[in-house]
């Protein structure tokens, strides 16, 4: 597989950030709710009101935009040692979940009744180390990423596979594949997928880039926006891929640059430069980024700082929490849900205007 390790980079801009006075009213952003338990769970919502959150193998719903849990009673059957990765739900009944032994389940009773789904199949050649990677549902359709270990005459190589399910992980099958030297590993690997919609979408991760228009029948690589400069054991691989729609594109890299694309990938802009910008002050920027529209999104860096912007991603405010100077932990939604914003106290935050529709 050749991955290519530059982009086309249209602008730069410099962005000045701004601390605000704490409050319980974060910016545009008012308190929801508390997260249940002890309020660090990972959390996703499939629609503005339903949601749902986990921790290990404890899993809990929302109907009301997040103003209140209640815990599942069905615990999933899987092994010691295995918990719940990432939920996928379509509704507050139905929903399917990734763990961490690679297994898939699917309940329609809201969480009463788990079922186990089949996994992408795996060669059962024993010289091989299997892994799956990355996972993502829209409805019926899937996709998974496979990465596989393997001893050839150069050395230790990755093959990767993208497989497609369109029966709601019944079935799958593999649309592309690929090989990549271990070395070369953190700058190749896919283990994400984003879909603006059931057509458009990419795969990513490492180094790598693939752009689909058909639902993920074929992939195609785009520019990865690799820094050229960054040596091959200090990686700066995609962490994050946001769509505001099937052209206008997000792009985050580990150490903290922002591109941004409005042609589909073709072209880039960077908005943010990592190296040089005030965002990654005290810590490289982590993958949180959540955007409700072309102009208006948040992210969370490394170091618990909440950012916001209102024009497009050329000027980030820096906003506070309540108690803490910057406990910020998780940002999940889209411009569909809009952003829910957890702190490490539990307080859930997000737009009131919005979960009140």
């Amino acid at each position: 597989m050749r991955l290519s390790r530059s982009c086309v980079v249209l602008s730069a801009v410099v962005v000045y950030l701004q601390a605000q006075a704490p409050t319980n009213q974060v910016s545009g952003l008012q308190l929801l709710g508390k997260l249940p338990g002890d309020g660090q769970q990972l959390f996703t919502f499939s629609s503005i009101r339903e949601g749902w959150a986990w921790e290990n193998r404890r899993l809990w719903i929302t109907e009301n935009g997040g103003a209140s849990w209640r815990e599942t009673k069905s615990s999933i059957a899987t092994g010691p040692g295995d918990w719940v990765i990432r939920v996928f739900p379509s509704s507050a009944r139905l929903a399917r979940l990734w763990t961490k032994h690679g297994l898939i389940f699917e309940t329609d009773d809201g969480g009463e009744k788990w079922v186990a789904l089949k996994a992408p199949p795996f060669d059962p050649d024993p010289g091989h180390n299997y892994s799956l990677l990355g996972l993502e549902f829209d409805g019926s359709h899937g996709w998974a990423a496979v990465g596989v270990d393997f001893v050839a005459e150069r050395g230790i190589w990755l093959q990767e596979e993208i497989y497609l399910t369109i029966d709601g992980a019944r079935s799958w099958f593999r649309t592309w594949k690929g090989t990549s030297p271990w070395n070369a590993y953190h700058r190749a690997h896919i283990d994400s997928f984003e879909f603006a919609d059931s057509n458009t979408g990419v795969a990513f991760g490492g180094a790598a880039l693939l752009r689909t228009k058909d639902g993920g029948r074929t992939w195609t690589e785009v520019a990865s926006c690799q820094l050229d400069e960054a040596p091959e054991y200090e990686p700066n691989p995609i962490t994050e891929v946001r769509f505001i729609d099937d052209k206008r594109v997000w792009l985050v890299m580990s150490k903290g640059s922002i591109f941004r694309t409005e042609d589909g990938g073709t072209t880039w802009a960077r908005i943010v430069d990592g190296p040089h910008s005030p965002v990654t002050e005290g810590g490289a920027l982590s993958s949180q980024l959540c955007m409700e529209s072309a102009s208006h999104g948040w992210m969370i860096g490394s170091n618990g700082k909440l950012f916001e912007t209102d024009d497009g991603g050329n000027r980030w405010l820096g906003v506070r929490g309540g108690v803490k100077k910057d406990d910020f932990g998780y940002i999940s939604g889209s411009r569909v849900t809009g952003c829910r914003i957890s702190d490490y106290d539990g307080n859930l935050y997000g737009d009131l205007s919005i979960t009140k529709r």
